[in-house]
């Protein structure tokens, strides 16, 4: 069956097996998820669909079994850039709360195909899944951060989402837009707004349809472009930060879950010096994080890392010293290690309980998600203490 909303264009179709009550459920999530793209982000609801569906509003489908998407109707060829009608589909599950999230998912990345569809298939599941939580007052996924957490090798927001695992990643990689918003964001969304549309902006009216269109990625390049180290400087802040998640030092806004920061190599002062090298080979944007453990280590001891790694690949080295409280300290940074050498000595220990070293691949710092790079990076990464 079907069933139209009378508070918003929305339409929800029944899948067979599935509970009528789950109706009410849907419309709800669809229609506060669309208030508040218009209210809070002003943006225009998701482009009319004709009559697919039976009218030109979004439709809905609620099914029994799959796995949730929101896949495309329609191109629109009338302006500069690509824009789509896309329809929702969710997964009746047995918990209402789990139907409400995976509608208001749908809907918020419907909204942004609408404004442009050819963002990085990341950042349509890692916005969809910000926008939700916003706009229906919902806690973070844990399930969906430690997914993404759990492989920090892996592209920030890259790569393809063809079912799972990857769409749980995908929404996980969301954590880097709500860190990104936690720290830069005002009131007003100013800047999760300008992620979605700010690329519309400054596509040249007269462009060829045939060149490719700057994306969110490249609008955060620009945006990033007067910070120290642009967008790449971002990357591994966020590298680094991804280890403190859940921490008082926690920049994410997530809810206090010291198991979610990024799957780390644990070390300890006292089995140094150490050869650390990563579990798979990292790709652009992904990075690999060490947590060494100062509990045993002198107040005048000093550290010394080296770093090699493949020089057809740029790299940053951001290292946090960690108080007791969990708090991190002035962090020290590398410019874009370009030749695959590079070493650091860092003494001044004697405040810190912990050092969080994040080891990021920068690619070749185009940041092009969706345009596949030549080989994956390696490197090894020498911990020792007092320069030996």
């Amino acid at each position: 069956g079907r069933v139209a909303s009378p508070r918003a264009p929305v339409t929800v179709h029944l899948g067979a097996g599935v509970s009528p009550a789950l109706v009410d459920v849907a419309l709800d999530a669809a229609a506060r998820t669309l208030d508040y793209c218009e209210r809070a982000l002003r943006l225009e609801g998701p482009w009319p669909d004709g009559l697919r569906g039976g009218d030109p509003g979004l439709d809905v489908y609620l099914q029994a079994r799959g796995v949730s998407a929101t896949p495309v109707d329609a191109m629109v060829t009338v302006a500069p850039w690509d824009r789509a009608s896309a329809f929702v589909v969710a997964v009746a599950h047995a918990d209402p709360a789990r139907v409400r999230r995976e509608v208001a998912e749908g809907v918020a990345r419907a909204v942004i195909l609408g404004v442009k569809a050819d963002h990085p298939p990341r950042v349509l599941w890692g916005l969809g899944r910000v926008i939700a939580e916003r706009a229906l007052d919902l806690p973070a996924d844990l399930d969906a951060v430690r997914a993404f957490q759990s492989e920090p090798w892996r592209a920030v927001l890259g790569g393809p989402v063809t079912g799972e695992p990857e769409v749980t990643r995908a929404r996980g990689a969301g954590l880097f837009f709500t860190w990104l918003l936690a720290r830069y964001d005002d009131a007003r969304n100013a800047l999760l707004e300008s992620v979605i549309r700010g690329s519309v902006g400054w596509t040249e009216g007269a462009a060829s349809r045939l060149v490719d269109e700057p994306d969110a990625v490249d609008h955060l390049r620009r945006l990033f472009r007067d910070e120290p180290l642009g967008l790449r400087g971002a990357f591994a802040q966020f590298s680094a930060q991804r280890a403190l998640v859940g921490w008082n030092g926690d920049e994410s806004a997530s809810r206090p879950a010291p198991d979610l920061g990024a799957r780390a190599r644990e070390l300890s002062w006292r089995a140094l010096p150490v050869w650390v090298r990563p579990a798979a080979p990292t790709e652009p944007t992904g990075c690999e994080v060490v947590n060494l453990d100062l509990g045993d280590a002198p107040l005048d001891g000093d550290l010394t890392l080296w770093l090699h790694a493949v020089p057809w690949r740029r790299w940053l080295v951001r290292v946090l010293r960690v108080n007791a409280a969990g708090v991190a300290l002035p962090s020290l940074d590398t410019l874009p290690v370009r030749d695959g050498e590079w070493s650091m000595r860092l003494d001044g220990l004697r405040d810190a309980k912990r050092v969080v070293i994040a080891v990021t691949d920068l690619g070749d710092e185009t940041f092009e998600p969706d345009m596949p790079q030549s080989a994956n990076g390696w490197f090894v990464l020498h911990v020792a203490r007092d320069g030996r």
